[in-house]
């Protein structure tokens, strides 16, 4: 892992082994005060990662694809992951046959990555979705505990606990409890979740906001229908 002597603001670590793609990140990021750190392999990631504040991670890397590593990444580290996904049908081989781009950004949010950049991408776009992502880690709060029934939200140390039990949630699933907690018995259309939690001008598909709250309420178990679903609308956080 080769990293730079310059140390800014945030450090981003980006593993890919395509020249193009590092080319873009590094000079993008770099220009916005950003330290880039980087890697081509996913098992260089997976001895350390802890000097980052924001992991690209491509989706495919020479040794192992990009959704294996964020599953393992997510046993040890919380640390914030944006899949660059591949839309090379060279590289994604016969596997294209069978997928489309938004199965394999499902697969990424089901791994535990927080946001997915379909490739290819410009630097506006790289910018606006690193931004969001350290807006929403460092976003200030003014309380700093949300309680509903048997869920207690830290919204300063950024943790759940249920019962006594404190849950592991990704940023992106934590930074969308805590929206829905935050006006319990509130319908919130999916549009205004996606501006609030992702941050930006969001285009792609509902696909995304749906794949978390599944995952949410999976993380809930037995309280999980307290997200309830309000039909072609959004959703709320039943008040207890």
């Amino acid at each position: 892992m080769e990293s730079k002597a310059r140390r800014c603001k945030y450090t981003v670590l980006c593993v890919t082994d395509e020249l193009q793609t590092l080319a873009l990140v590094t000079h993008t990021l770099n220009q916005d005060g950003f330290d880039v750190i980087t890697a081509s392999k996913g098992a260089d990631i997976l001895k350390d990662s802890s000097s980052a504040d924001l992991v690209l991670l491509d989706l495919l890397l020479p040794d192992m694809t990009g959704i294996s590593v964020c599953k393992q990444l997510r046993t040890s580290s919380d640390v914030p992951i944006i899949i660059l996904g591949d839309n090379n049908e060279q590289r994604l081989g016969i596997d294209r046959i069978t997928k489309d781009a938004e199965m394999y950004m499902i697969e990424a949010f089901d791994a535990g990555a927080d946001d997915y950049i379909a490739k290819p991408f410009s630097a506006r776009e790289l910018l606006a979705r690193v931004r969001a992502m350290m807006r929403r880690i460092h976003r200030p709060t003014v309380r700093s505990m949300i309680r509903n029934g048997p869920i207690t939200i830290d919204t300063e140390n950024y943790y759940v606990i249920q019962n006594g039990k404190r849950i592991q949630m990704t940023q992106t699933e934590f930074a969308l409890l805590m929206a829905l907690a935050s006006n319990p018995g509130k319908v919130q259309t999916k549009e205004s979740l996606l501006q609030t939690v992702w941050g930006y001008g969001f285009s792609g598909s509902t696909r995304t906001l749906d794949t978390h709250i599944r995952k949410i309420r999976i993380k809930l178990g037995s309280n999980g229908d307290l997200i309830e679903t309000v039909r072609s609308v959004g959703f709320k956080m039943r008040k207890v």
